[in-house]
């Protein structure tokens, strides 16, 4: 705002200064005497000169007007020539920084593509090695079950076979022991017919001897009677005890003794028959008592690892229900210390704060009476306090409220003050890291380099050693399949040779006990077959699922490992934008 100023000139006063002799005397002269004309040529020579003066004053003004005009021309041209030189250096470096972000992500987003496409290959690999593993032991299997097929079914017809072939035996056996008894028993009644005659004959010698008729009649009747007494060849009764009928009984006699010492003999063959088949019959209850002994021990040991596997699929076991008593005891012991402790803090804080509820007790019972002096006067006082001194209150709390609000601009501006050094500090800080980051892609990029070619390396030697290894286990499964073709032949000649054996040395029942104990045995081995594989899947599965867990660990601890943990941040570029907004 303009101000007017006030000069007051004293002409009253002596002056303090004295004038130039020249001024003083150009004052003290006085006005010339001129004639008209030369006052109005005078003038109008006055007049020409103040004119060009004025035209002079107004061209040097014009040309000093025009001057500045082109000066602030030009330093405005100069100045949006440099703005646009700064934005245009600014947007090339925004630019070549926005390339160069753009190669490092597409540089990047490839070799993660890449490492993934390679780590979904070589799962891809590792499961078709898996499902060819799996192939093979199915296959493996099928033909080791076409095999135990047809070698059970080998077995049971060369069982049957040889069950027939004993039976059969069995049958010759009886009927050539039949045959034997009928041919000694023939033996014997040939015998007892020949010694009969040779008595006949011997007694017909003596009777012809006596020469009298008695000896005839004797010899007639003896004939009679032998006839008569002598078994018949076939089918005939038994014979009876023959008597002379001279006084001599020598004939009865070793006919006697004849049929006692054979009823003998047959009595003691019976009785050594009896004993042997009871010591056969006693050693074969044996057997067979040791061979189901065994047999019950082999089914209890099974059962017993059957229930023990049971009980700990379904954690019944010992050791299962020790730690599952163990923890819950400690499970019990933590909620009953958690409750002990939150018993003791609320305990604690209701008592420190008093109970919540209080009772207050009103005796009615007395008899009403006036209240103090000092009771009545206090509560008849009424004051006004608030209500004086509310605009002064009011204007304190503006003071402060005014107060507050100047101390929180001051904090603002302080505030911006430490941002924008902060900002200076971080964008050294930046520029540090993107020198780091620079420095060390370029480091990385060499040893990604290295370690490729070494992991290169590794995979052509591994593959080498694969092609080795194919090549060996190769040679060994024909080694393998031809070993296992001569075992074949081997217990297929050792099968027909003990077949053969068994065939020439059967005896009543022993093929039935062998094939009782074979069979058991082979019960016994599939039962132990059928834990063992029982437990062998058991354990597939849970390394398979251990596996799946550890791919899977690995799988999401390597797409962390490629995710940034913070977005990339483009250097530079708030700068430039504070830049721009400058300009």
């Amino acid at each position: 705002m303009a101000t007017a100023t006030m000069i007051t000139i004293s002409v009253h006063d002596t002056a303090i200064h004295t004038l130039p002799a020249d001024l003083e005397e150009r004052l003290n002269k006085g006005s010339p005497t001129a004639s008209p004309d030369q006052l109005a040529e005078a003038l109008a020579k006055h007049t020409e000169r103040a004119a060009k003066l004025r035209s002079a004053h107004l061209d040097a003004v014009r040309d000093r007007a025009a001057r500045e005009s082109q000066r602030a021309s030009e330093a405005a041209a100069r100045k949006l020539r440099l703005h646009h030189q700064h934005v245009d250096k600014i947007q090339r470096k925004l630019l070549a920084s926005e390339v160069k972000a753009n190669a490092k992500k597409e540089k990047a987003e490839a070799e993660r593509d890449a490492r993934k496409q390679k780590r979904e290959e070589m799962a891809e690999a590792v499961a078709e090695a898996r499902r060819e593993a799996t192939k093979t032991r199915e296959a493996r299997g099928t033909v080791l079950l076409a095999a135990e097929r047809a070698a059970s079914a080998k077995y049971s017809k060369t069982r049957e076979a040889l069950v027939a072939k004993s039976h059969w035996q069995v049958k010759h056996a009886i009927a050539v022991a039949a045959a034997q008894k009928e041919k000694e028993r023939r033996n014997a009644v040939a015998s007892f017919e020949r010694l009969t005659e040779r008595l006949e004959l011997a007694a017909g010698r003596r009777a012809m001897g006596s020469g009298d008729a008695a000896g005839t009649s004797s010899s007639s009747s003896s004939t009679t009677s032998s006839a008569a007494s002598s078994p018949k060849s076939k089918g005939g009764k038994a014979p009876t005890t023959w008597q002379s009928p001279s006084t001599s009984s020598h004939p009865g006699a070793v006919r006697a003794r004849v049929l006692n010492d054979d009823k003998v003999a047959s009595a003691m063959k019976r009785k050594l028959f009896e004993a042997s088949m009871d010591k056969a019959t006693t050693k074969r209850a044996a057997i067979l008592e040791g061979i189901k002994s065994k047999a019950g021990a082999e089914n209890a040991r099974v059962a017993s690892v059957v229930a023990s596997n049971m009980a700990k699929v379904a954690g019944t076991d010992a050791a299962t229900v020790t730690s599952k008593a163990a923890l819950y005891e400690r499970l019990c012991k933590a909620d009953v210390a958690r409750l002990q402790n939150l018993k003791s803090r609320h305990g604690a804080a209701s008592r420190k704060h008093g109970d919540t509820v209080s009772v207050i007790v009103i005796h009615v019972d007395k008899k009403a009476r006036m209240p103090p002096p000092a009771l009545s006067l206090r509560l008849n006082t009424v004051r006004r306090t608030l209500l004086a001194t509310a605009a002064a209150r009011q204007a304190g709390a503006a003071a402060r409220r005014a107060a507050t609000r100047a101390a929180a601009a001051n904090k603002h501006a302080k505030a911006a003050e430490k941002r924008a050094a902060a900002r200076a500090r971080v964008g050294v800080a930046a520029a540090k890291v993107e020198a780091k980051i620079t420095s060390g892609e370029a480091r990385s990029l060499v040893t990604l380099g290295l370690a490729r070619g070494f992991a290169l390396a590794g995979v052509a030697t591994a593959a080498e050693k694969q092609a080795a290894a194919a090549k060996r286990r190769a040679a060994a499964d024909a080694a393998t399949t031809a070993a296992g073709a001569a075992a074949a032949k081997r217990v297929a000649a050792v099968a027909e040779r003990r077949t053969t054996k068994l065939r020439a040395t059967s005896k009543v029942g022993v093929a039935a006990v062998r094939a009782a104990a074979n069979k058991g045995r082979r019960d016994a081995v599939d039962a132990t077959k059928t834990v063992r594989a029982a437990a062998l899947s058991a354990r597939q599965e849970a390394a398979a699922s251990a596996r799946a867990t550890i791919l899977a660990a690995r799988v999401a601890l390597a797409k962390k490992s490629i995710t940034a943990k913070h977005p990339k941040q483009q250097q530079g570029e708030p700068n430039a934008k504070e830049a721009v907004a400058v300009a």
